[in-house]
């Protein structure tokens, strides 16, 4: 549990030039940051005699889990071999940084399937996940205050903050809204009302000052799927919360962008208007729209796929550029570009843990035997609804950190569904009450 708490706050909280160029250290083209060090070297401590104390053994491991972890190995042996075969001088930074990526998905799915050991811990879990949510949107308004503050000073374009968010990482608020949307809906017990409306604006904030309008668009998906449909009763109330949500939201959205346009002298209230307009493919703004820059990276991938329908390695998109083809955003579509690396057997990998996610996280949130494990399960279904659809809009899973959430939440909602399989075929049956042995952790008797 300590390593989970450890890895999950450092991804979510720490700026990315710490990680990438602070904590880490480059032998030749291949570089090694703190990150790195903690998720591969994870899997020894399984290996530890204290690792087992106190661990359920299931009965039942989701097919999912099994076939993904199959197909996994399948393609990054497959886009490896292939990676090494093309690499050269030039593109063997980019070979490696990919293959890196890649790799981070499973081995975080296998530690998060590891760190849940019964299902008692699983309060421990959300409240670690909520937490490195809204340090991550504290993160995200801290930088966009300092960069408010810098233009100011020096005056400039809000579009700087692009730029400048880079910095930030993690969900930037997005599992913490989700979190106290559903627990407010379904009447979960989570967080005190004094604290969970604050808690609430600071994601809003959060998610605001992160000025990719992808980040935006999906955002609202989330919070909308997790409000109207996850907890499948109760219709007046979800009418009603989500509107005040949505309304509460606006206020929020509306009274920074008051304070920022009067800190910087600039228009951002018409800059957020042209972002949120070139989302369609028919408007008529000076802001270049999000279909000129994601589709013609998608029609790259989909070339190197023609050349290469088994997936043409990792650092193809470097070889096929070096080779003379246009070089648009590369990688900017996790989807297609997944495909273009690690061919069908890696695409497939990633759509069943995705949308596995989605299904099993589903059941956790609606069926559930305690709150902890609906909140377990909201996150699950939460998460894999975020990652299927910015997989369509933005690089994100297939960057390192966002690799490392997708894997780490991915691992969580299978192990807690197998759990609680293992807990209705071995105790229930036997007349014990669930809610009895989650609280006197007598769920964790049968170990290994």
């Amino acid at each position: 549990m300590w390593w989970f708490a450890l890895i999950y706050s450092l991804n979510s909280a720490l700026p990315t030039d710490l990680v990438f160029k602070v904590l880490a250290v480059s032998i030749g083209v291949l570089s090694i940051n703190i990150l790195d060090f903690l998720i591969f070297s994870a899997p020894a401590l399984t290996l530890l005699p204290t690792y087992r104390t106190r661990r359920t053994v299931v009965t039942v491991m989701h097919p999912a889990m099994k076939w993904a972890m199959g197909l996994f190995i399948i393609a990054f042996l497959w886009a490896a071999t292939v990676g090494v075969l093309r690499m050269d001088v030039l593109t063997a930074k980019w070979a490696i940084s990919s293959l890196r990526n890649f790799l981070i998905v499973p081995v975080a799915m296998y530690m998060g399937y590891q760190v849940l050991g019964n299902l008692k811990q699983c309060r421990a879990i959300v409240w670690i996940i909520f937490l490195g949510s809204m340090a991550s949107a504290i993160m995200s308004i801290k930088n966009g205050g300092d960069t408010s503050a810098e233009l100011a000073e020096r005056g400039g374009a809000f579009d700087m903050l692009r730029a400048t968010a880079l910095q930030v990482a993690g969900d930037t608020g997005l599992l913490a809204a989700c979190l106290l949307m559903f627990s407010w809906i379904s009447r979960t017990a989570f967080l005190p009302l004094i604290l969970a409306v604050p808690s609430f604006i600071i994601a809003i904030a959060g998610m605001f000052f992160i000025p990719h309008r992808s980040s935006w668009l999906v955002f609202a998906i989330v919070c909308l799927y997790a409000a109207f449909w996850v907890w499948p009763t109760q219709t007046g109330r979800k009418i009603l919360l989500g509107t005040l949500g949505a309304a509460g939201g606006a206020v929020v959205i509306a009274i920074l962008i008051t304070i920022v346009a009067q800190q910087t002298g600039t228009d951002v209230g018409e800059w957020a208007q042209r972002r949120m307009k070139s989302l369609f493919p028919d408007s008529d703004t000076r802001e270049a729209r999000a279909w000129d820059t994601r589709i013609p990276g998608m029609l790259f991938d989909l070339e190197i796929i023609s050349h290469n329908p088994f997936g043409g390695g990792f650092g193809i998109h470097e070889n096929m550029i070096l080779a003379g083809f246009a070089s648009p955003t590369p990688r900017h579509t996790p989807w297609t570009s997944t495909w273009a690396e690690s061919g069908p057997m890696g695409f497939a990998a990633f759509s069943i843990i995705i949308i596995g996610s989605i299904v099993v996280g589903l059941r956790l949130a609606r069926q559930g035997t305690d709150n902890w494990i609906r909140l377990m399960g909201l996150i699950g279904t939460a998460w894999g609804v975020s990652a299927y659809s910015i997989g369509w809009f933005s690089l994100s899973w297939n960057s390192p950190r966002q690799a490392l959430m997708l894997g780490l939440i991915t691992g969580l909602t299978f192990r807690c569904r197998d759990l609680v399989l293992t807990e209705r075929s071995l105790y229930l049956p036997a007349g014990y009450d669930s809610e009895e042995l989650h609280s006197s952790g007598a769920y964790g008797a049968i170990q290994s």
